[in-house]
């Protein structure tokens, strides 16, 4: 029973669907709390346009590369004390021609869409506009390697986040984040699959480490070149709730009665004429005497 539960645990498809059910959640969530606020959901959550070049996508992708390189030399630093265990490999190892494709389509899609909106997007957002860029920054960052629970993980996954963090911060957007989550998860991914399945040997591990080392050292230092380049948006402050209008009086008595009609006024005296009136025309007869 143990070997099957051991088994269930490495399952690909067990793998998928939580990765699914957890990335649901977090967007479920992140569109919650939008809707509680009434907030635009697509300025909340950073889904507008980054304004940063295709050359400049590329240089936050490689860039990312780099920050994983220095999660992968502080997640062997833990291993210096806190031996690692089987990890994915077992998930790896237990991939199909189906379910290996279909595992790197999800943890590439999902994580880099949801995570992104909810912790670089709703909660970095926020903090910016509250806190400051460095607080905002490393609150995200924090939340995002806790996220991946193993200790060797959230090491690896520490300077991504905050690569990540400083990409959306200096764009205003996540749309570069969303692209460089995804070509960090899927192409992992895809090297350790076929690393395991074909026993690649640890000549291999030591190339493909030292090129990915090599590209993202370049990546890192461009990337940084351009994001000095790009003034970060202003984040507005969460908009004060308007004050409540005063309660409307209940009529009374004296409300309700018609007034009493106000006295009407004689209309004022003509002005006396300085000139006399005019006698009248003569009309040719004479007076008849008595």
């Amino acid at each position: 029973m143990v070997q099957g539960l051991t088994d269930l645990a490495r399952s690909p498809l067990l793998m998928i669907a939580d990765i699914i059910g957890s990335e649901a959640a977090m967007l479920a969530t992140a569109c919650w709390v939008t809707r509680r606020m009434r907030e635009n959901r697509r300025p909340a959550f950073g889904l507008v346009p980054s304004g940063v070049s295709p050359l400049g996508y590329a240089s936050f992708v490689l860039g990312s590369f780099g920050a994983a390189m220095i999660g992968v030399l502080l997640s062997a630093c833990v291993d210096l004390f806190y031996p690692a265990g089987d990890g994915f490999q077992g998930v790896w190892r237990g991939t199909s021609l189906f379910t290996g494709p279909l595992l790197v389509i999800v943890i590439s899609l999902a994580p880099g869409f949801c995570e992104e909106l909810f912790l670089r997007g709703l909660l970095q957002r926020r903090l910016l506009a509250n806190a400051g860029p460095p607080t905002a920054i490393a609150v995200s960052t924090l939340l995002f390697s806790l996220f991946h629970v193993d200790p060797h993980t959230v090491a690896f996954a520490a300077p991504i986040g905050a690569f990540l963090g400083i990409i959306a911060w200096r764009c205003g957007s996540v749309w570069p984040g969303v692209l460089c989550h995804a070509a960090v998860n899927g192409i992992w991914n895809i090297f350790f699959i076929t690393a395991t399945h074909y026993d690649v040997p640890l000549e291999v591990y030591f190339v493909a480490f030292l090129s990915a080392t090599g590209a993202g050292a370049i990546g890192l230092a461009a990337s940084f070149v351009l994001l000095s380049r790009i003034s970060p948006p202003t984040m507005p402050s969460p908009a004060a709730h308007p004050p409540a209008a005063p309660p409307l009086a209940s009529p009374t008595a004296d409300a309700i009665a018609p007034a009493a009609p106000s006295p009407v006024a004689p209309p004022p005296a003509a002005p006396p004429s300085a000139h006399p009136p005019a006698a009248p025309a003569a009309t040719g007869e004479r007076p008849v005497r008595p």
